[in-house]
């Protein structure tokens, strides 16, 4: 054996025994360097060619104590392709180009509010939901839309930015059990998409919300809302109402076909106000907690706006509102048992999620 060069080609995964050639002096430091492929020009005759496995399984048991293992050499050639998997069809191609989702958020806050205790409640130096109006025996709140990106008031700004505007109660035309609330004589703000004729619906996902309530002795994640029963205050935890509309960006007099458009209606109110501009019936969903987020998807059609000439672009709007049922739980008493309402407070609301819009 000592007569016998051993090689092993990498990327033919062979081990080559080569003998001498006759009359040469053979060089201990110098090692021939191995046949690049098996189609080299070294002499057949000097060869000869065994397969690794058998190689080892013959001569590794009798010589193992005398094999030492040197440093590891190059990586081998990456071996033959396997057979063609079946591809992405054309259709999940296109499907991936016009579904890319975005990522959107919206939010209030107020700047370097500090904690409130009791005697600090009639403090206007953070956001509160209030009584705002009532419709005969009904009762209604707050209801405010939020800013694309995040809107900042100063901490010693008294301007309670959701008390701002009357709000008015609006119903849904084709749906009577679908009943909002818009402020007056404001119009919404949200981030513009751009609509396509094979657009026929929008989605929301991944829906997640932080509300900041900074308030003492209340170690639970619930939101909540104040009130007063005669000399106490009582935190009742309660829901908000987050909305998600659509809105026009061209006044609706100048959308030539309204029909299954504009479904909200207050026959009373002349003044300017969203419901002259929310193109579709709004979607919902409640908020309870300080932080969290809702799993499922929101599916809004559009394909009723797709087919107009008249609308290209839409808004994208988020806004807040308390139902009925929440309504009860903030009514209060005053020492004299006059019936008051309490409030919600926070010092910050975001919300933050995903869409796309889907094509035929």
């Amino acid at each position: 054996m000592s007569q016998v060069n051993l090689f092993y080609d990498n990327r033919n995964n062979r081990v080559y025994l080569r003998n001498p050639p006759p009359n040469r002096n053979i060089q201990p430091n110098r090692t021939p360097p191995p046949p690049q492929s098996q189609n080299n020009d070294v002499d057949a005759n000097q060869l000869l060619e065994i397969n690794v496995k058998e190689f080892f399984e013959k001569f590794g048991p009798k010589y193992d104590n005398q094999i030492i293992e040197g440093p590891r050499g190059f990586p081998g050639m990456i071996g033959p392709q396997g057979p063609p998997g079946k591809g992405i069809d054309e259709e999940l191609i296109q499907r991936l180009l016009h579904n890319s989702h975005k990522s959107l958020l919206y939010g209030l806050k107020k700047t370097n509010i500090t904690e409130i205790n009791h005697s600090q409640h009639s403090s206007n130096s953070y956001f509160k939901m209030m009584k705002n109006n009532e419709s005969g025996n009904e009762v209604i709140f707050d209801s405010f839309y939020l800013s694309p990106n995040v809107l900042e008031i100063n901490e010693y700004s008294k301007y309670n930015y959701i008390h701002d505007r009357k709000i008015e109660k609006f119903k849904n035309s084709m749906d009577n059990l679908d009943v909002q609330y818009f402020p007056l004589e404001y119009t919404p703000c949200g981030f513009p998409i751009q609509l396509k004729k094979e657009n026929n619906e929008l989605v929301i996902q991944n829906i997640s919300w932080n509300i900041v309530q900074f308030i003492k002795n209340i170690k639970n994640m619930n939101l909540l809302g104040v009130v007063y029963q005669k000399n106490e205050i009582e935190y009742k935890p309660i829901d908000l109402q987050l909305h998600f509309e659509l809105h026009s960006q061209i006044p609706n007099h100048l959308i030539d076909n309204k029909r299954n458009l504009l479904p909200y209606e207050n026959h009373v109110i002349k003044v300017l106000n969203p419901s002259q501009t929310c193109l579709t019936t709004i979607k919902s969903i409640k908020i309870n907690t300080l932080n969290g987020s809702f799993d499922e998807e929101i599916n809004i059609p559009i394909q009723e706006l797709t087919n107009l000439n008249d609308i290209h672009n839409i808004l994208l709007c988020v806004r807040l509102s308390i139902d009925q049922d929440n309504v009860y739980f903030l009514k209060g008493s005053d020492i004299h048992d006059k019936i008051n309402y309490g409030y919600i407070p926070f010092t910050q609301l975001l919300i933050n999620f995903d869409y796309y819009l889907k094509s035929f």
